[in-house]
């Protein structure tokens, strides 16, 4: 994040005033005083991330919430938080269903990584994966 941070700060004034570029400037530097304090950052998780809001997990350790991955805004992630009210999601049909997600959000999160990937696509079974053939 460092480098992002240098490079951000190089940027004309200009661009420097724009607010999203402001907003990323203010949130390196806070990255940045974090892992000055030995705070670290877990991963992303579809059963400890928040909407909008940072987790502390443990001592020195927080969870980052839903809409810090780009393109995941503030009430996407919470319709995902409030969909894990009502049980751990079935499948990722169930997941996009329940948290109101379109398919291009849900690909976002499976670009991501790690968020979506213990969830089976569908209900629909298998047959090869039924009867354990070919894996």
């Amino acid at each position: 994040r460092r480098h992002e941070l240098e490079e951000l700060k190089k940027t004309s004034s200009e661009a420097r005033n724009n607010p999203k570029v402001k907003s990323e400037i203010a949130l390196c530097e806070i990255v940045e005083e974090m892992y000055a304090r030995g705070i670290t950052f877990a991963p992303i998780s579809l059963e400890e991330s928040m909407g909008e809001k940072f987790v502390k997990k443990s001592k020195g350790v927080i969870v980052p919430p839903f809409n810090a991955i780009n393109d995941v805004s503030a009430s996407m992630g919470l319709g995902i938080e409030e969909a894990r009210k009502d049980g751990p999601f079935k499948n990722r049909d169930d997941f996009a269903r329940r948290s109101g997600l379109g398919s291009s959000a849900v690909e976002k999160l499976l670009q991501y990584g790690g968020i979506l990937d213990d969830l089976p696509e569908s209900a629909q079974v298998d047959m090869f994966e039924m009867f354990n053939i070919g894996g």
